[in-house]
């Protein structure tokens, strides 16, 4: 599953800056408020103006944003102008451990 939308060179320059300054910041991990889904949305967020909608897992051990849960949104989310999305999947290329 991947969505796909055009930035410019000045949004792609803006997101290489928001992402070293998260990082520079030392933004503590945490499983609810700040795992890896809620970076990738921030930054996505960020760099299109497009909205993601909430991707919470609710599970009697927590509750935070899931990369699957963010699949099943991009799935059914509408896509704005400009924005392609392929649910077909793809083929990732060999590494050296194959």
């Amino acid at each position: 599953m991947s969505f796909s939308k055009s930035i410019t060179a000045t949004q792609l320059s803006n997101t290489i800056n928001q992402i070293n300054t998260i990082f520079q910041s030392s933004l503590p991990y945490n499983l609810n408020l700040m795992n890896c889904t809620d970076l990738g949305i921030i930054v996505f967020e960020n760099a299109t103006n497009i909205n993601i909608p909430s991707c919470e897992s609710i599970n009697n051990l927590w509750d935070g944003q899931t990369p699957g849960t963010l699949g099943q949104v991009l799935r059914v989310m509408s896509l704005p102008t400009g924005s392609t999305r392929n649910s077909t999947g793809g083929n990732a290329p060999l590494n050296k451990s194959n």
